[in-house]
């Protein structure tokens, strides 16, 4: 056996040594692809094979809406994307709003920025933008969640976190990659990638066992909507985890919360 099957053997054992220390996270769950009888407390998480399809076929509309010719140049006037929204299966703009995109770049990097711009009546409603966390200061919100309605479907929560986690990253390349490198884990082959390179933890660590691991986009029923969530790994092998709130139609992010911090660096 020559020396680099003898490590492609060892890499092989060790990750099959993950994949079964993680067997109980991930099937801690139930998967379906159906949430219209989720009562207020049910979790479960989407079928990954749907999640999988319905990504392709944002990410294709995205490609169609988004066109970056020269990436170097410094900036691109803001364009609109409320017709890539009407494209949108579960998600209108609200009436009177524009969501636009601005790219930003030079021959270091670039990245698209994303606005919402809310109706004059409701930027002057002070109790609804208190319940969004929000002021009157402020006319143009970033990321655009809150000038987009978003059903109480299996569409509608899809495209609300896409909209919040994997719309940002259209555009960007090298240092605009910064902040916007993070891959959301959908599989646990996805899972099993950075858990590799990080030395906090092994497949016979304790908390293999105790952290909550799962795989997926992550649904749970709760009196006013749905909460939302999957975990993301970022090149320095972090692992977090990304929320959305869905109440009445609106989203609202929460900030990323660690589940495994990093044990190194990464540069662009």
């Amino acid at each position: 056996m020559t020396l680099k099957s003898k490590l492609n053997s060892k890499v092989k054992q060790h990750i099959e040594k993950y994949r079964s220390a993680l067997e109980h996270s991930t099937n801690q769950y139930n998967v379906s692809a159906d949430i219209s009888k989720m009562k207020e407390g049910d979790c479960l998480i989407i079928d990954g094979n749907v999640t999988a399809k319905k990504w392709n076929s944002l990410k294709n509309t995205t490609k169609q809406y988004i066109v970056i010719k020269d990436r170097k140049l410094s900036a691109i006037l803001p364009q609109s994307l409320n017709p890539m929204y009407e494209k949108y299966l579960g998600t209108k703009v609200k009436e009177g709003s524009e969501i636009t995109v601005i790219y930003h770049g030079d021959n270091s990097g670039g990245y698209c920025r994303f606005y919402g711009d809310l109706p004059k009546d409701m930027a002057n409603d002070q109790e609804y933008l208190d319940k969004l966390d929000l002021s009157l200061e402020a006319s143009i919100y970033d990321p655009p969640l809150y000038t987009l309605k978003f059903e109480s479907t299996l569409d509608g929560i899809l495209e609300a976190f896409y909209t919040a986690f994997e719309l940002p990253k259209a555009g960007a390349w090298w240092h605009g990659r910064m902040g916007r490198d993070y891959n959301l884990i959908l599989n646990i082959d996805e899972l099993i990638t950075p858990l590799l390179d990080n030395e906090n933890i092994t497949p016979e660590s304790p908390d293999i066992r105790t952290i909550n691991f799962y795989t997926g986009i992550m649904v749970q029923k709760c009196k006013k909507g749905y909460a939302v969530s999957c975990l993301a790994s970022y090149p320095h092998h972090k692992i977090v985890d990304f929320s959305i709130n869905i109440f009445d139609g609106v989203a609202q992010d929460e900030l990323e919360s660690a589940v495994l911090e990093s044990t190194g660096t990464y540069c662009y």
